[in-house]
């Protein structure tokens, strides 16, 4: 993973490298426990036992999570305080984890395309990283549901005042009647949380030709604070 580190050169103030450490890991894991949460309060609610593959599927999600966050700290914990990432090889190591870990039999065919000049703090970056997650986790597991080869292609732009990421695979689209502004699945809910965390606008765009996501986020920083949501955590990177 590519680091830039601002001013090295320069003097730099007095820091606890271990308490700033032991803080951003606290937050990191606080948003993936709201994520873990808020599967447990979808399995509680279900009618019907758990299927063996589904539980699988459950936990290879908590898995790309843990290591969507474990992939960042290796990069940080090798820093000084005064860094950012370079998204461009911290989100390729992302997605293609959540590929190879999902593909089972059958391949993607997996496009990256991702703009070396969007560099962010560690919190921005890990919410861009967890939202591909999400997109990719469920384009993996629903894009085509009869187990044939498939398309996914993730482009990251940071041309201009925004940060671009758009996520398009070619599956069957989504089910009719599914809103993901509005839907309760807990993929669709952490992306909306983690949106709104960053001040960032999503959309979806689904038809038989496939769903595209799309985020916009301001490079200046958050346009507005996060609501209470039970995922984000405090501390803006």
């Amino acid at each position: 993973m590519l680091i830039e580190t601002r001013n090295p050169d320069g003097p730099q103030p007095d820091f606890d490298g271990a308490a700033e450490a032991n803080h951003r890991i606290a937050n990191h894991l606080a948003i993936l426990a709201g994520m873990v949460r808020l599967q447990s309060q979808r399995l509680k609610q279900l009618s019907q036992p758990i299927h063996p593959a589904e539980a699988a599927m459950s936990l290879a999600d908590i898995g790309a999570r843990l290591e969507t966050i474990a992939e960042l700290h290796k990069a940080l914990a090798r820093l000084p305080h005064d860094e950012t990432v370079v998204l461009d090889s911290y989100l390729r190591d992302v997605v293609a984890n959540v590929v190879n870990s999902l593909s089972g039999a059958a391949q993607t065919k997996l496009e990256l395309n991702i703009d070396a000049a969007c560099r962010f703090g560690s919190k921005r970056t890990l919410n861009i990283a967890l939202i591909a997650c999400e997109v990719v986790t469920n384009s993996m597991k629903y894009a085509h549901p009869s187990g044939v080869s498939g398309r996914l292609a993730v482009t990251c732009n940071c041309a201009g005042a925004d940060l671009i990421l758009q996520i398009e695979d070619d599956g069957v689209g989504l089910p009719e009647g599914v809103d993901p502004q509005t839907s309760g699945n807990v993929g669709f809910k952490v992306i909306r949380a983690l949106a709104a965390d960053l001040g960032a606008q999503i959309s979806f765009h689904s038809d038989e030709l496939g769903v595209t996501f799309r985020l916009v986020m301001p490079k200046a920083g958050i346009a507005a604070p996060a609501q209470n949501n039970g995922v984000a955590a405090s501390r803006s990177g």
